[in-house]
């Protein structure tokens, strides 16, 4: 409760001239203040079996793909960090996930085996055979289920605060309690419309890691109006399937290789050791950072750097 009114006050006092979920008038005079900052990426708008998809793209066209999958609460604009640092010979695509920013849903099924789906119906428009997938949060887990059910498109995945270990939807609700707080549209929309819900999940702490026009750029993103109805529905529990993106697939023998990221100082997914990781999952290929849950903005050199070493490597 006191982090809620520390963040509430804190809104109050930065993002008074932001504009309410809704106003779409004043939404876009918002957006016309971040021109500047969207001209410095090349952005894709293709419509594909029922979604609009907006993505970032980047790097030499005629390298290996790698396609990054956000979680919640980001959009395409949360990679940009890594750009400076990604390796120049790699082709990137930043997308913004379904029913996000700028990716507009035209259908209700946010089922995760769906969405995989269409977003590998995205890469076929797009004439990409094979590439590699590198999830963070919801990304990990949509990009999961994605690697289970299309493995021949494949050549690496990495995951990035997905978690290891999936016991029960109770154990996860004790965990994470706005899993099923945000299952309430009228909630989300009312967090949504105050900015609350980006400053939230990304905290105290990483309030000094961005600065004005980085958490400017974030709230307008959650500020479009159709963002609550279609969040709410990443919330709908019958859309999930932890199982198949955590306990399936580290069960699974891939013929590429698959890397799991432990972010030490995770608060939402938070950790044992990594020699007591290592015992307790053998099988996995695990690299340590010691970040916090959102490691491209606490560290993105580093993440990089593991990224292009992975890549690389495979």
């Amino acid at each position: 409760m006191k982090c809620v009114l520390f963040l509430s006050l804190l809104l109050l006092a930065s993002c008074q001239s932001l504009p309410k979920s809704g106003d779409e008038s004043s939404i876009a005079k918002l957006e016309s203040n971040f021109v500047q900052i969207d001209s410095y990426f090349r952005h894709q708008f293709i419509e594909v079996e029922g979604v609009r998809w907006h993505f970032v793209s980047g790097g030499n066209p005629k390298g290996k793909t790698v396609l990054f999958l956000h979680g919640y609460p980001e959009s395409w604009y949360s990679w940009t960090p890594l750009i400076s640092h990604l390796d120049p010979a790699l082709k990137y695509i930043f997308l913004d996930m379904k029913g996000y920013g700028r990716s507009e849903d035209r259908d209700d099924n946010f089922n995760w085996l769906h969405i995989s789906n269409q977003i590998i119906q995205l890469m076929d428009t797009l004439k990409i055979e094979k590439f590699y997938v590198v999830g963070h949060d919801w990304g990990t887990h949509i990009g999961g289920v994605l690697v289970l059910n299309h493995r021949d498109r494949i050549r690496g995945f990495v995951r990035l605060g997905g978690g290891l270990k999936f016991q029960n939807i109770e154990e996860l609700y004790g965990r994470l309690p706005y899993l099923k707080e945000n299952q309430d549209k009228e909630y989300l929309r009312r967090t949504l419309a105050r900015g609350q819900s980006v400053f939230f999940y990304y905290g105290e702490n990483y309030l000094d890691l961005l600065n004005a026009k980085d958490r400017q750029y974030l709230v307008y993103e959650y500020l479009r109006p159709h963002l609550s109805d279609s969040l709410s529905k990443y919330f709908n529990p019958t859309t999930w399937d932890f199982n198949s993106s955590i306990n399936t697939l580290a069960k699974t023998h891939f013929s590429f290789p698959v890397l799991d990221v432990i972010l030490l100082k995770d608060k939402l997914n938070p950790q044992q050791s990594i020699a007591r990781i290592k015992k307790e999952f053998p099988g996995r290929n695990l690299m340590a950072l010691q970040t916090g849950h959102f490691p491209m903005w606490e560290k993105p050199k580093l993440l990089a750097e593991t990224l292009n070493f992975f890549i690389n490597l495979n």
